[in-house]
């Protein structure tokens, strides 16, 4: 919760990016974020995914649309690859895309990055709602005023976040 207060205030001095920009955000491993290996955990990186998405929704005016039109964004699935381990006190990079939409989803991208090595990369599919209904692409996209494209997302990852039937 500290990690998002300091975004929310450090923000305030920061300019206003395009919905089609990359988010930046540069963290720290805290002995919090390590598990009994001594680097940081699993499911951190979704922690930290998760605090990336609000910065990004903060910087780009995404929030100030979701509020106004009184819609939640929820996540419906995650994929996640690791590269390298980051490890105590390491300071790391994420980038954060909104990397487009198909009929259903909204789909962001998350980049984890120590000295321009990718470390893990995480997708996350998510879906607009409003009165506990989920809204369809193009809904969320009329009440939010939001341009993104729909864009073929890899058909390999998005199989891997559907549910098992």
């Amino acid at each position: 919760m500290f990690r998002i207060i300091g975004l929310f205030v450090k923000s305030l001095f920061l300019p206003k990016l395009s919905m089609n920009d990359n988010c930046m955000l540069t963290m720290r491993v805290w002995p919090t974020d390590m598990d009994l290996n001594f680097h940081m955990n699993n499911a951190k990186y979704l922690t930290i995914g998760t605090i990336a998405r609000i910065w990004y929704a903060r910087r780009t005016g995404l929030l100030g649309q979701i509020r106004k039109a009184s819609c939640g964004l929820v996540i419906v699935g995650t994929h996640i690859t690791y590269h390298k381990s980051l490890l105590p006190f390491a300071t790391y990079q994420i980038s954060t895309e909104m990397i487009g939409a198909d009929e259903n989803w909204f789909y962001f991208e998350h980049k984890f990055k120590k000295k321009e090595k990718l470390v893990a990369r995480l997708v996350v599919r998510m879906v607009f709602i409003k009165s506990g209904k989920r809204l369809s692409s193009e809904e969320a996209k009329s009440k939010l005023g939001l341009s993104v494209e729909n864009r073929l997302i890899d058909l390999e990852i998005s199989k891997k976040m559907d549910p098992v039937t």
